[in-house]
């Protein structure tokens, strides 16, 4: 039924409805009672989908279709009947839906419905750069980063009315397959760059976990070096960041041994405390840089289209708004050189700060 309902509505969206991306969320998620009713689900898949043929239509009209060298925000906007305006006004009706349902609580109906939505939320934000590759929607990457840590929050607390286990600790039991990966690790890495031996790379398999561990621990050492707090607010914010930097390490943890789980750095935003998201909207600089070092770890994810680019880009976004200035800027360090492996072209700030060393 819901195929009709959407053929009836969206007759001009011959090419969204014929892509792969809609008929793939179309079966896994439409395909449910409760998801077909619910048209903010709807709205959101229709986005995503066409945030795919913007992202394939600005591969072509753009030497830069990753967005990664962050060029100056545009004046203009997307045209009308483009498919980057399109998605923006699914998503945006699918937001108008979308809020006040969860507002209004959930229910065994909406359950569902809600997590599915949450979850194509998520990819919308990630894929927004992708399919505006010249920034006319004058996105700002660490304000996605927020609001995606927003979704994970929401989808953690559904996941926490079903009656399931919090997303953290699915992840953390999850069972590595025989090769030492998950299963879905490995469908991941389909398409994932391939080592010299032919064998393709999983996520994080390049990144120096010890390194990482060391640096976040800097951030650590900087914070514990603060004067004493004296107001509730700051009392509060230092314990929401050191329980924000001890969630990370975990994850870290759990990646660099023979566990291999790389899902537990994909929900860190999920093991955070909820305040945490209000600290990465107001830019607070050690929530920043934790942001940072979650970003640069998220590795060898080039052959998923949303993806692309993201972890040069955010910590380069990052180094930007601490400014040249900021006490705290040399914690970035490792960031901005993890970020600088490998890459032919990086935003002129991590050149910069590469060069200057910690």
């Amino acid at each position: 039924m819901h195929s009709t309902i959407l053929s009836r509505h969206l007759d001009t969206k011959g090419p969204i409805l014929e892509s792969e991306h809609f008929n793939t969320l179309n079966k896994a998620i439409l395909s449910h009672t409760h998801n077909a009713s619910a048209p903010y689900v709807r709205h959101v898949v229709l986005s995503f989908s066409a945030l795919h043929l913007a992202s394939q239509q600005a591969t072509h009209t753009t030497s830069d279709p990753s967005g990664l060298l962050l060029p100056r925000r545009n004046s203009g906007s997307p045209s009308e009947g483009s498919w980057l305006h399109t998605a923006l006004s699914h998503n945006a009706q699918a937001l108008a839906l979308f809020l006040p349902a969860i507002q209004a609580g959930i229910t065994p109906t909406t359950a569902e419905p809600l997590l599915a939505a949450s979850v194509v939320l998520v990819a919308c934000q990630l894929a927004l750069p992708a399919a505006d590759p010249t920034r006319r929607t004058a996105f700002d990457r660490i304000d996605l980063l927020a609001q995606v840590a927003g979704l994970f929050q929401g989808a953690n607390h559904i996941f926490l009315y079903n009656g399931h286990t919090a997303m953290t600790t699915r992840v953390k039991s999850e069972s590595p397959t025989s090769s030492g990966k998950s299963s879905s690790s490995l469908s991941e890495c389909s398409s994932s760059p391939s080592t010299a031996n032919g064998v393709p790379k999983s996520p994080g398999d390049d990144v120096p976990w010890a390194e990482a561990e060391a640096s976040v621990h800097c951030c650590i050492g900087a914070m514990n070096a603060l004067p004493p707090a004296s107001t509730d607010t700051e009392r509060t914010r230092r314990i929401v960041l050191h329980h924000a930097a001890a969630k990370l390490i975990r994850t870290f943890s759990l990646i660099s041994t023979s566990q291999r789980n790389f899902h537990v750095l994909c929900v860190w935003f999920a093991m955070v405390k909820k305040e945490f998201v209000g600290l990465l909207a107001a830019r607070d600089p050690f929530a920043l840089i934790l942001l940072a070092h979650w970003s640069v770890c998220k590795t060898n994810m080039d052959g998923i289209w949303w993806a692309r680019g993201w972890p040069e880009a955010a910590v380069s976004s990052i180094d930007e708004a601490l400014g040249q200035d900021s006490e705290y800027r040399g914690l970035l360090a490792w960031c901005v050189r993890q970020a600088h492996t490998g890459q032919e072209i990086v935003p002129s700030a991590v050149t910069a700060h590469t060069l200057q060393g910690p």
